[in-house]
C-alpha cells in the first residue's frame, strides 16, 4: 500500500498551513507531507489577515477522506491533483471577506430603454456599493428586475434585438475580465436573465455572440452563441480560434509542448501538427491523439530539458483529477516523440 503525500498550494494568500493539527509550514514553500493512507486528514489555512490586495481572508479547514493510500471521495474547498505515486497536489481556496468601502451615493452608469408591448420601458446601470441593473414598467409602475452583476465595475447598458425585440444588454469590465448580461422579457411580465456571462458579447438577430479568453498559453479565444432551445436560453458548443487579437507564439521548448496539448484538447489539429516534426506528424490525425491521451481535461505542469515531462489532469470526482505524464522529445522547437512517463 503506498503512503499518500500531500503538496499544498494556496495562491496568492500568505499563510501557516496545518495538517492534522501540526504545523506543515507556510503557503510560499508549498509544504509537503505524508498522512496515514486510510482515514481522514484535515488541513488547515491560516491567512496572515490579509491577501496581495489587503482584503480579509477567513480561516480555512478542509477534510480529506483516504482509503488505501488514495483520495476517494469529493472535496469541497479546495482542487485535487492525484499522481500515480501516492503525490497529491491540494489547491485551497480560502474565502475572501471584500474590502469595505465608505457607503457612496448610488450613480447611473449607462441608462436605456424600448418598447414592450406597446409602452416604454427603462433600463439603468446602477453603481452603489455593487453594479445592479433595474429595469422600470413605468406604466404599470413597477420595478421588472432588480439585478445584481457579481464582479462588474464599469458597463454600459443598451438596447438590443436579440432574444426578442426587447432585449437590454449590459457590457462591462470587472475584476475576472470582461462581463455580458442580457435581459429579456418573461411571461410573467416582469423581465427575466436570459445570460450571464465572463466574456465579450454581441448581440445578433436571434443570439447573442460570445467570446471568451481561455487563457492558455497561445491566447486562444473560445466563441459561442446564446439562442432560445426548447423555449429556454442554451449555449452551443465552442469553437476557438483568435477571433479578436493574434495568436501568441510560445517562447521556448517547454511552452511548446503545453500549447500543443492545449490544441489537441481544442481540436485544432493543423495547429497541434505545427508543433511536431515532419517525421511524426506524417499521418497523424485528431482521432489517434485522442486515442493516445485520452479525455484530458487540462495541462497541470510542464517541466525538463532537453526532454519534457508534460502533466495532464483527467477530471475523477467533483473537484479532484488524476494525473498522467508523458515525456516529449524534442528536436529544437519541435516534438519529434511523445511516450508514457
Amino acid at each position: 500500500m503506498q503512503l499518500p503525500v500531500l503538496h499544498l498550494c494556496v495562491r496568492g494568500v500568505p499563510s501557516l498551513l496545518m495538517v492534522n493539527g501540526t504545523l506543515a509550514g507556510e503557503s510560499e514553500n508549498e509544504p509537503v507531507i505524508p498522512v496515514s493512507p486510510d482515514g481522514k486528514a484535515f488541513v488547515t489555512c491560516l491567512p496572515f489577515a490579509k491577501d496581495e490586495k489587503g482584503a480579509v481572508v477567513l480561516p480555512q479547514t478542509v477534510a480529506l477522506t483516504f482509503e488505501q493510500g488514495v483520495l476517494c471521495t469529493p472535496v469541497e474547498g479546495c482542487t485535487a491533483y492525484l499522481e500515480a505515486d501516492g503525490l497529491t497536489h491540494i489547491e485551497l481556496n480560502p474565502v475572501v471577506v471584500p474590502l469595505q468601502h465608505e457607503a457612496a451615493m448610488p450613480v447611473a452608469l449607462s441608462k436605456a430603454s424600448t418598447q414592450w408591448r406597446g409602452h416604454a420601458v427603462f433600463a439603468t446601470l446602477m453603481r452603489e456599493e455593487n453594479v445592479y441593473i433595474a429595469i422600470e414598467d413605468r406604466n404599470h409602475n413597477r420595478l421588472a428586475l432588480l439585478y445584481d452583476i457579481a464582479d462588474m465595475t464599469e458597463g454600459k447598458c443598451q438596447a438590443v434585438r436579440c432574444l426578442t425585440e426587447s432585449d437590454f444588454l449590459v457590457t462591462g469590465q470587472g475584476a475576472k475580465g470582461p462581463r455580458a448580461i442580457l435581459c429579456t422579457p418573461a411571461d410573467n411580465g416582469g423581465y427575466q436573465i436570459a445570460a450571464d456571462e465572463y466574456a465579450s458579447a454581441e448581440a445578433t438577430p436571434g443570439a447573442l455572440l460570445c467570446t471568451k479568453e481561455c487563457g492558455d498559453i497561445c491566447a486562444h479565444q473560445a466563441r459561442y452563441t446564446i439562442a432560445i432551445a426548447a423555449g429556454e436560453p442554451a449555449a452551443s458548443a465552442p469553437t476557438y480560434g483568435y477571433f479578436t487579437h493574434k495568436r501568441k507564439e510560445p517562447t521556448d521548448a517547454q511552452q511548446v509542448c503545453g500549447a500543443f496539448c492545449q490544441a489537441v484538447q481544442m481540436e485544432r489539429i493543423d495547429e497541434a501538427l505545427s508543433y511536431v516534426s515532419a517525421e511524426l506528424g506524417d499521418g497523424l490525425t485528431l482521432e489517434d491523439l485522442h486515442t493516445f491521451f485520452g479525455p484530458f481535461i487540462s495541462v497541470y505542469a510542464y517541466q525538463g530539458e532537453p526532454n519534457i515531462t508534460v502533466s495532464l489532469a483527467y477530471a475523477a470526482f467533483d473537484n479532484g483529477y488524476t494525473i498522467q505524464r508523458f515525456v516529449f522529445t524534442m528536436e529544437g522547437m519541435q516534438i519529434a516523440n511523445i511516450a508514457p512517463a
